[in-house]
């Protein structure tokens, strides 16, 4: 793959590396089969990295749109009800507040 904006590259094998340390640690942290984990970042290069670690680790994964609305947040939230969220530092200055008052998620 090739970031357009950047050069950067970055092989199928690395994001294969990155998505297994990613889901050991997952496995670690709790996540099990079939739980819900939500990503809400913009297009980033750890972006499918994390999709296919989540999947790696048996779970479910849902995408959240960076510029939701609180209500649209809350609505999207409580229809998948992610225990777990990933987050870009950019979506975190966006909707941390928001996420922090949903009561279902185990780590943000």
């Amino acid at each position: 793959m090739i970031n357009g904006a950047t050069d950067e590259k970055l092989t199928y094998g690395e994001i294969a590396q990155e998505a297994m340390n990613l889901a050991l640690s997952l496995v670690k942290l709790g996540v099990r089969r079939g739980d819900v984990v939500a990503i809400c970042s913009e297009n980033r290069r750890e972006y499918w990295s994390t999709v296919v670690g989540v999947i790696c680790a048996g779970g479910v994964v849902t995408t959240i749109n960076t510029i939701y609305t609180k209500d649209e947040l809350k609505h999207v939230m409580d229809i998948s009800k992610p225990k777990y969220v990933f987050c870009s530092p950019f979506s975190y200055k966006a909707q941390g507040k928001n996420f922090s008052t949903i009561q279902y998620i185990k780590k943000l």
